[in-house]
């Protein structure tokens, strides 16, 4: 009778304590720290990792836009004069340097005009149509042949507008494609250690859970406050470390896993930085084609004329001296008729180095157009001029005698330059050295005159 109503076997006993233990503010604490500590781990998790799947999408979409949009500018000129082998060269240059999944141009009708990547036309044009997207828009789709996903865009190739309200002529499709298995990798290396430190740092807490039931409700509140600081984009956000037990635990597992986000969260700064950097490189190498003659080299008259502009500028400033030479080859057609044009090439090309390497370096030479030569000379007089006219004349001859064992080729030149205290125009000053050209042409040719002094 005793045995039966003992505490130790009594079921409403058991009962009562069974309830009093899942009821009490221990146990409660305790449920709402495993649940809140988990809730959180999983937060943060999610967080850097959308926020590191974002950032990487971004910086693809981002640096394939950019230079999309480089490679179509590029190829506006060679696209529409028709130099389909300069439209070859580009992207399989774009394909060398920045290392894309394939790069093509078509035509308004669809028609490929060049291409270059590894993975075919074919690949391209048979994309299912839930794969393609309007033009300027990236899509993200798997490439069969090389087991990847491809980010790739498609932009319109516009000829130049001679004024702003007239509308950019479409000459093409540039279609570049870039291969996203490294930046996948990495997102998954990244999300491993996440997943990893989260895990971690549940483990670690659950077996202390019920012990720290009551000393727990104070600091989570400061480490729910911490976690959502980092989560709201504070990365310097880092819990407080005065407790040896498992709060303190907690708040350096935090801390660790912080410190590693905001370690990857540097890195892709650090890599967005230098593709900056290469896409500047690139801008700036393009910008010195684009400025170029591509027959001999020297700058075009486009860029001749800008620099002649912030030249003027400068010397009406600061009251300097500036000088132009405009030079013609007398007589070339002569030379084309009688040697041809390839040979009348190499002469134009003999000339445009003669004329390179009697400058200095503040100097700039242009083909100014056809077999006309234009050079700037900063700082300079009119003798100065002449002085450098002279060299470039007794160069050529040199380099003429070597290379074809003698000069096919005579100069006039015409020199202008600018007066100290007056106002002076770009027009004024080469039209000053045009009429100076023509009339050492009109004097016998193969000589140097000097024009007016340039004022208004």
């Amino acid at each position: 009778m005793g045995l039966r109503n003992s505490p130790a076997t009594n079921p409403e006993t058991w009962l009562t304590r069974l309830r009093a233990t899942l009821l009490g503010l221990q146990f409660r604490v305790t449920v709402l720290v495993m649940a809140l500590i988990v809730a959180v781990t999983t937060i943060l998790c999610g967080q850097a990792v959308d926020m590191a799947w974002r950032s990487a999408l971004a910086n693809d979409r981002s640096e394939l836009m950019l230079t999309g949009r480089l490679l179509a500018l590029s190829l506006a000129e060679p696209l529409g004069e028709g130099q389909s082998s300069r439209v070859q060269n580009l992207l399989e240059d774009a394909d060398a340097t920045i290392g894309t999944a394939f790069a093509q141009v078509t035509s308004l009708g669809g028609k490929v005009l060049a291409h270059a990547g590894m993975i075919t036309p074919n690949t391209i044009t048979n994309l299912a149509p839930k794969h393609r997207a309007p033009v300027g828009t990236p899509i993200e789709w798997h490439a069969v042949e090389l087991d990847s996903r491809i980010l790739s865009v498609t932009l319109p190739v516009t000829a130049s507008a001679t004024s702003s309200r007239q509308t950019r002529q479409i000459l093409g499709y540039v279609s570049l494609g870039i291969d996203r298995s490294g930046s996948i990798q990495r997102f998954d290396a990244n999300a491993d250690v996440l997943t990893g430190s989260a895990i971690a740092i549940v483990l670690l807490v659950v077996p202390f859970g019920f012990l720290i039931g009551r000393r727990v409700v104070k600091p989570l509140h400061v480490m729910a406050n911490t976690a959502e600081r980092f989560s709201d984009g504070d990365l310097d956000a880092r819990a407080e470390v005065s407790r040896r037990d498992e709060i303190g635990l907690l708040a350096r597992r935090f801390n660790e896993m912080a410190d590693q986000v905001q370690q990857k969260q540097q890195q892709v700064t650090r890599l967005n930085e230098h593709l900056e950097h290469r896409v500047r490189e690139r801008t700036a190498q393009l910008r010195d084609l684009a400025a170029r003659d591509p027959l001999t080299g020297l700058y075009n008259r486009r860029h001749f004329n800008e620099e002649l502009t912030r030249r003027l500028a400068e010397a009406d400033r600061y009251s300097k001296d500036l000088a132009v030479i405009l030079i013609d080859v007398d007589d070339f057609k002569n030379v084309n008729d009688t040697f041809g044009h390839q040979d009348g090439d190499r002469v134009l090309s003999a000339l445009a180095t003669s004329i390179q390497s009697a400058l200095r370096t503040m100097d700039i030479a242009a083909r100014f157009g056809g077999d006309e030569f234009t050079v700037l000379m900063p700082e300079s007089s009119c003798g100065d001029a002449r002085v450098l006219a002279a060299r470039i004349m007794e160069k050529l001859d040199h380099d003429l005698n070597q290379q074809f064992g003698r000069p096919l080729i005579t100069l006039s030149v015409g020199v202008a330059c600018l007066s100290r205290q007056t106002t002076r125009t770009t027009d004024a000053l080469i039209q000053a050295a045009d009429e100076a050209m023509y009339r050492a042409k009109e004097g016998g040719k193969n000589q140097i005159m000097s024009g007016q002094t340039i004022s208004q």
